[in-house]
């Protein structure tokens, strides 16, 4: 078993979060977003890691080595500058992958970009089994929403009639009117039949756009498998964009996470400073951030590092055009940088005061913290 974790995606609706660095080692809670699929890699066994990165390569290689290198018997990176040129998809980064493994006969491809807690175990086995050239990994999503994903449409035996990506009328999810079968971007294959159709179709770059529609349309069988084993949390977060990421963490707060440092519905980073009488709600503190006194924040993500000045006031309206801050369609504001010359004191309304001068954040039980 050869497991291929696709790293290689720029993250454009993650802005500016991804600017200088890659999506899949964005931080999320006390781990990077590629710690998930890894931690689940070591969950289930599997021992053989090739690791696909492209755009700011050099920042996954940095994190996923220094973290996980002891953990596998071979971990490796392919990226661009190792094959000459640049992936055109996801299906190209693994025709690459392919052609420098001869050994492997079952092939794992895996997401970077999800927040989730698997043992691969019984979809792998589920997967033989079958004696299919392929199976998914599926979630149900709300119908409103699953334009956004892969949408699996089941025939009989849970094998798959259709693939479609990103479809702008989602199919229903059988009997459920209000749900469709998201595709979570796991995906066990047959290594031979797999190698064959990449060479056979050799602009077939992409997994959702052309390689699941085409092996459906060239008699392959497609099986779906449903997420979320018995014993299992079937918790699934696809981390699209910046709302999306702040979404999930507020998510993660509400289901209880235990040993966050909480300031209303807040998750906070390690050695964060968030001095007295400030108000910080619904927002996403990074590492190392420091709040000044009185400031109020308000659905804010604010990058690691950043030193707000006392008296600042952002998410409430009217934010000041700085540099630094960016707003996404839903509202979540960015903060990356603060200029120099502290802003003006707005006047703000009558504020609680945090007990505690400096909130430091011990680990979440979910999604279980495990940095090694």
């Amino acid at each position: 078993m050869l497991a291929l974790v696709l790293a290689g995606g720029r993250g454009h609706r993650l802005k500016p979060l991804t600017d200088r660095r890659a999506k899949p080692v964005v931080p999320f809670a006390e781990q990077n977003l590629v710690d998930f699929t890894l931690e689940n890699c070591v969950r289930s066994g599997v021992k053989h890691v090739v690791v696909l990165a492209q755009y700011r390569a050099d920042t996954v290689v940095e994190a996923v080595e220094r973290c996980w290198a002891s953990h596998f018997e071979t971990l490796q990176f392919l990226t661009p500058d190792r094959i000459g040129r640049a992936y055109r998809g996801t299906a190209d980064s693994v025709r690459a992958a392919l052609a420098r493994d001869a050994t492997s006969r079952s092939i794992l491809v895996l997401a970077a970009d999800h927040v989730y807690h698997m043992d691969y175990r019984p979809f792998l086995a589920a997967h033989r089994r079958r004696r299919v050239t392929a199976t998914i990994s599926v979630t149900p999503v709300p119908r409103a929403e699953a334009s956004r994903f892969g949408v699996v449409e089941l025939g009989v035996n849970h094998l798959v009639r259709r693939f479609l990506e990103k479809p702008a009328r989602p199919p229903a999810m059988g009997a459920s009117a209000d749900e469709s079968l998201a595709s979570m971007g796991i995906y066990a294959f047959d290594r031979i039949a797999l190698e064959r159709y990449l060479s056979d179709f050799d602009r077939a770059d992409d997994f959702g756009r052309d390689v699941l529609p085409g092996l459906l349309a060239t008699g392959h069988k497609i099986a779906a498998y449903t997420f979320g084993a018995p014993g299992e949390s079937s918790v699934w977060f696809d981390i699209a964009d910046v709302d999306a990421y702040h979404g999930a963490l507020m998510d993660l707060k509400a289901r209880n996470s235990e040993g966050l440092a909480v300031v209303e519905k807040c998750v906070v980073g390690n050695n964060v400073r968030i001095a007295v009488a400030a108000e910080v709600v619904e927002c996403v503190l990074l590492d190392n951030v420091i709040i000044g006194a009185d400031c109020r924040l308000r659905r804010v993500i604010v990058e690691d590092g950043v030193v707000i000045p006392p008296g600042t006031v952002l998410g409430y309206g009217e934010d000041p055009p700085w540099p630094g801050l960016h707003a996404s369609a839903g509202g979540v504001l960015v903060l990356s940088a603060v200029p120099s010359r502290t802003p003006a004191p707005r006047p703000a309304a009558p504020r609680r005061a945090v007990p505690d001068p400096l909130l430091r954040r011990a680990a979440p039980s979910f999604p279980k913290a495990r940095r090694p």
